[in-house]
């Protein structure tokens, strides 16, 4: 039986990052570390979720907690009852602007990723992985 020369419709992934003079400022990464650390209350929960270690995810913390005006995370040193990580007002409110830009762009954005789709619709796999690298 002749195999189709179709190749199957390209999965599209958009990721948003929002840079400030050329450096991150938040990404999906970021964001989802500030999901984690809402969702858990701690560095560890988050890692954890996330599946990286405790010094990666608090390395994206203290970049952002650099990048924001206040800072977004605050962390409370363990004691009796344990330390824990929260986001501040100002963390609240980027995640939650950084995720609504998110579905902005996939919402206003679809008449543009649907073009891309289909540019890519004729391209085989290996092309479009071997062009990444």
């Amino acid at each position: 039986m002749a195999q189709s020369c179709r190749h199957p419709k390209p999965e599209l992934n958009v990721e948003l990052r929002v840079a400030v003079n050329g450096t991150v400022a938040v990404g999906s990464i970021q964001a989802a570390v500030l999901e984690g650390i809402r969702d858990c209350g701690s560095i560890s929960g988050a890692q954890k979720r996330l599946g990286a270690t405790c010094a990666h995810v608090w390395k994206l913390v203290a970049a952002m907690n650099d990048r924001f005006s206040p800072p977004i995370v605050a962390a409370a040193r363990g004691g009796t009852k344990g330390g824990g990580t929260r986001l501040t007002p100002h963390g609240y409110k980027v995640l939650g602007a950084f995720r609504a830009l998110e579905q902005l762009l996939l919402v206003q954005g679809q008449p543009e990723l649907r073009v891309i789709s289909q540019a890519t619709a004729s391209v085989g796999l290996t092309n479009a992985v071997r062009t990444q690298n």
